[in-house]
């Protein structure tokens, strides 16, 4: 069952606090701005908790830059023929988006980063080939996958459902 009441900030500013307490189980509590969403939440975290389907670990706090440094440290370079761009790659991610916990990577964030990656020049002063793009995302998910099928910090790997970006065959 769940506990809805207002509390007063430092600031003087007035949020909703909505606490779950069921046996057997932690307690979880979020704030709102509004009662109506700390009630909403409410509900819809029970349901997860009596399912069980709700995640009680604090994996919100796991960046990707985390994910990065011990994917680089336990899978990649034993595993690969070309380690060095495999690292290369991952530390272009690590250096754009490796601050956000992997819950707010999304398929959206993902396609804005590739449209950037895109536009970029390599070293030559050319685009990148979307062939190139598509091996920078290919990467990635493995990281991703490294991240649901071993470590179990996410349900799901934001790359999966990624069309892949059409790539001109030579001639």
């Amino acid at each position: 069952m769940a506990s809805i009441y207002q509390r007063i900030n430092k600031d003087g500013s007035k949020v909703w606090r909505a606490v779950i307490r069921i046996k057997n189980h932690p307690t979880v509590s979020d704030h709102f701005p509004r009662k109506k969403e700390a009630e909403d939440w409410a509900k819809e975290t029970e349901i997860k908790i009596k399912n069980g389907k709700y995640d009680f670990a604090k994996n919100k706090e796991k960046t990707l830059s985390e994910l990065i440094d011990l994917y680089i440290q336990e899978a990649v370079v034993e595993h690969h023929k070309a380690a060095d761009n495999t690292i290369f790659q991952l530390n272009y991610f690590k250096e754009e988006i490796g601050k956000l916990a992997l819950t707010y990577i999304t398929p959206e964030l993902l396609i804005a980063k590739r449209k950037k990656l895109l536009s970029e020049t390599n070293k030559r002063g050319k685009t990148l080939n979307p062939a190139t793009v598509n091996r920078y995302f290919s990467t990635l998910s493995g990281a991703f996958r490294y991240a649901c099928k071993n470590m179990r910090w996410i349900d799901e790997n934001p790359c999966l459902n990624l069309l892949k970006l059409k790539t001109n065959p030579k001639i």
